[in-house]
């Protein structure tokens, strides 16, 4: 999806999702096509979405891959008459994109069944997917290292 807001000082809100798969112990990321970064899949919230749908809806438009949102953090999950508790983030962000304009994100972790990527025709392609281990994550010098981070708490939370 295009930036929402375009004019200085706005900011868009974007959700990111560390997927990882369980049985291999391995976390999910892609260098991106325009900032040649290794960053999870994840893009901005459209209008009618929340951060979690968000989440959920580029990790399939990205990578192809359907995912189960980690709920550790959700302290209450209470729905009822059109009244529903959002699961909260494992972390949030503010970056620039350009000096005038920033993203807002929300972090989320997940996990998915299968390590079988897909990246779909007509969307933004990425530079590679790469499943990574902790130990890939720790030797590589390639990676930010709030990505790093986030990737290695992910491992730590949903793959011990």
């Amino acid at each position: 999806m295009p930036h929402i807001h375009i004019k200085p000082g706005e900011i868009d809100r974007t959700a990111s999702v560390f997927i990882v798969h369980v049985s291999s112990k391995q976390v999910l990321l892609r260098l991106h096509d325009k900032y040649h970064i290794l960053l999870p899949p994840g893009g901005h919230i459209e209008n009618y979405q929340t951060a979690p749908e968000a989440a959920q809806a580029e990790a399939k438009e990205e990578v192809g891959l359907d995912i189960c949102l980690w709920r550790g953090n959700q302290i209450f999950d209470y729905k009822h008459d059109g009244y529903a508790d959002i699961l909260p983030p494992i972390g949030m962000n503010i970056h620039f994109i350009s000096p005038e304009h920033r993203h807002e994100d929300h972090v989320y972790f997940a996990t998915t069944q299968t390590m079988e990527i897909i990246e779909p025709e007509g969307r933004e392609k990425s530079g590679g997917c790469f499943w990574l281990t902790k130990e890939t994550l720790l030797a590589h010098t390639g990676i930010e290292e709030r990505v790093r981070q986030y990737a290695l708490k992910a491992l730590e939370i949903l793959a011990p």
